[in-house]
Parts: structure tokens; C-alpha cells; sequence
């Protein structure tokens, strides 16, 4: 056996699974929807987000109720950005539920609506994707930014992009 058709070997073998490879990553991402109905869906802008209406989500996938995307008038939204400390606690016991409860307890259920907007395994640059694509049409007034010191800086690459495939 010579180098050269050894060589051609390996080579094809390292193109051929390269191949397959691609084929099965590129039909995960197809098929996706169609697959896997767990918690998380793929997301093309965010690599994964929580599937809208899925354990008590909103739409968008927030640990919240739907609200419209005008707000009333004569309210004051404010929108608090975080990662799986906004899901802690379920959908009515969580740190922002309880937040707004204490100030529509003070101010008036009609003067102040407090979005919780997260998803778990996010960091501050996934946050601000989220908030660029789902956020701002909420037109909130003040924007809380929550975070957790681990999470929050010491996985922050902002150029990662997690898929997460069937919750995992």
C-alpha cells in the first residue's frame, strides 16, 4: 500500500464524515419543529428560546401572561430582563411576579404592568438578542436588568450561540 493512496483514503474518510455530519446537524435544525415538542425550540436569531405557551409561557416564550403589544394608556410597563431566576418560583411565585404585585398593591393594578421576560441558560448578551427581538415591541418604560454573577459574566461569550435540541 503506498502513502499517497492511504492519504486519499483518510481523506475521503474525513470528507465523508464531515458529510454526514452536516446532513444530520442540517436536518435537526429542519425537522426540529416537527420532532421535538419539548420546552425549548431552535430559534435561528438566538440559538434556542422557551416555545411560546409551553409550562405557562406567553407567547414569546417569557414566564409571563401575554400582554398586549401597546401598552394601556396611562400605564407604566416595566420589563425585567434575567435568565432561569425568572422562572424560579413557577409562573406566580417568581421574584418579578411578587415585584409587581407590590407595586400594583401601591401605585393600582392599572397604573403598572411588570413583564418577566428571560430565559433559563441565557447571559447578558443572549439577553440583549432577546430583548432586540421581542422586547421592544412590548415598548416597555424601564428596562430591569437581572443576572446572576456565574452566569452573567463568567459564561458571557457574546458570540456563542447554544442550540438546545429536545430540552438538552
Amino acid at each position: 500500500m503506498s502513502t499517497l493512496s492511504a492519504g486519499r483514503r483518510i481523506a475521503f474518510s474525513l470528507i465523508t464524515l464531515a458529510l454526514v455530519v452536516a446532513t444530520i446537524e442540517l436536518a435537526m435544525i429542519v425537522f426540529e419543529p416537527l420532532l421535538f415538542r419539548g420546552f425549548y425550540q431552535y430559534d435561528p436569531d438566538l440559538g434556542f428560546r422557551v416555545r411560546p405557551h409551553a409550562g405557562g409561557s406567553n407567547r414569546f416564550g417569557f414566564n409571563d401572561r401575554d400582554y398586549p403589544l401597546h401598552k394601556p394608556a396611562g400605564a407604566y410597563r416595566v420589563m425585567v430582563l434575567g435568565d432561569s431566576f425568572n422562572w424560579a418560583g413557577g409562573r406566580r411565585g417568581n421574584y418579578a411576579t411578587l415585584l409587581e404585585q407590590t407595586l400594583q398593591a401601591r401605585f393600582g393594578a392599572e397604573q403598572v404592568e411588570l413583564i418577566n421576560a428571560g430565559y433559563p441558560m441565557t447571559h447578558t448578551a443572549e439577553q440583549l438578542k432577546l430583548l432586540r427581538k421581542f422586547g421592544m415591541r412590548l415598548e416597555p418604560d424601564l428596562l430591569v436588568l437581572a443576572f446572576f454573577m456565574g452566569i452573567g459574566f463568567y459564561d458571557a461569550d457574546p458570540q456563542r450561540k447554544r442550540i438546545v435540541v429536545n430540552d438538552t
